[in-house]
Formats: structure tokens, C-alpha cells, sequence
């Protein structure tokens, strides 16, 4: 099977992709940054993403409570050399990634979502579907 067709990411990719997130997230609580906005806002790292060649890697950042979201990020980012420097010192791969921060907007698209379905125009319609499906059977 030739690999340029291949969807979707490696094993490797997720492997690694999810030990940097657990890194991450160690490195968040237990370093002190000398920014004001990362010593008092704590953040869940929620996926990282590997390229195909393990050079890049693009963290998904949440903020607890999602306030000054994109300053946090922005925050992280300016980081990024420091948080990459803690990483050399825990991980042992041949290239280290280099890390950008990027704000993690799913849980705010799963939020709307469900605002939508429970809205009660879509009620109606997904009651009136339940009620023509039972009437055909």
C-alpha cells in the first residue's frame, strides 16, 4: 500500500503526539514562567498534533475557565523556546518539535451544537420525524 494515500495520522504520530501533551501539561504546572498570565491561569492541553516527519508539533491549548484565551496562547507561544528546552530534557527523540500554541475552539463548537439541537425549532422538526416515521411503520 503506498503511504501517500495512507489517511489520517501514524501510530507514531499519536504516540508521540500524546506524550508531548502529557509533558506539556507537567511542564505548565510545575515550571515557573515569568509571565504573570502563566503563573495565574492554569490551561488543559488538550491534543497535540505531530507533523508526518515528528518536527512540528501544534499543541491545542484551553484555558480554565477560557478567559484571555488568545492571550494565553499568545503567552505560550512567546514560551515556546523554554517550554521546548524542558521537553529536550525529558524526551529522547532525534529531532525535537518545534511546539505552536493553538486555541482549542471544539469544545466551544460541541457547545453550540447542542444549543442548536435543543433549540425548539429543531425540536419541533425532530418530533414531527419521530411521529411520521411511527405512522409509516
Amino acid at each position: 500500500m503506498d503511504r501517500t494515500l495512507q489517511k489520517g495520522p501514524s501510530q507514531r504520530q499519536l504516540k508521540v503526539g500524546e506524550e508531548v501533551r502529557h509533558l506539556i501539561s507537567d511542564i505548565l504546572i510545575r515550571e515557573d514562567f515569568h509571565d504573570p498570565l502563566l503563573s495565574q491561569g492554569k490551561a488543559s492541553i488538550t491534543e497535540v498534533r505531530m507533523s508526518p516527519d515528528l518536527k512540528h508539533a501544534r499543541a491545542f491549548v484551553l484555558p480554565l475557565g477560557a478567559e484571555n484565551c488568545k492571550e494565553f496562547v499568545q503567552a505560550l507561544n512567546d514560551h515556546a523556546r523554554e517550554i521546548r528546552h524542558c521537553l529536550s530534557k525529558m524526551m529522547t527523540l532525534r529531532y525535537l518539535p518545534k511546539i505552536f500554541f493553538v486555541e482549542d475552539k471544539a469544545f466551544f463548537q460541541a457547545s453550540h451544537i447542542e444549543k442548536i439541537f435543543n433549540s425548539t425549532h429543531v425540536k419541533q422538526d425532530l418530533l414531527k420525524h419521530s411521529d411520521d416515521s411511527e405512522g409509516h411503520a
